[in-house]
């Protein structure tokens, strides 16, 4: 019985380190982060002057996230999504 008590009193301590000690750490973007991934996609754009689809056209896309700046608990992010064709050149 003693051992129970002794371990629910634990685990009733433990909950509020958790809550806010370690789950906010485990959370917490490190001030370097940057994430890229590369993205490809079959398109179908319409065009309207001749108000028809251009059929499908392949898209390459790189698209990339990072820490820009930081305070004490936040992190400010800035997002990059270029799409280019197979050809390199810029999509609209």
């Amino acid at each position: 019985m003693k051992l129970r008590v002794l371990f629910a009193s634990l685990l009733l301590a433990a909950i509020p380190i958790w809550i806010f000690w370690a789950a906010p750490n485990l959370k917490r973007l490190p001030t370097d982060f940057r994430y890229t991934a590369d993205i490809f996609s079959i398109d179908n754009f319409f065009d309207e002057a001749k108000q028809q689809f251009l059929g499908p056209q392949i898209s390459k896309t790189k698209f990339t996230y990072e820490v820009v700046s930081s305070r004490r608990y936040s992190r400010f992010l800035s997002g990059y999504i270029p799409r280019r064709n197979t050809t390199g050149r810029a999509r609209v």
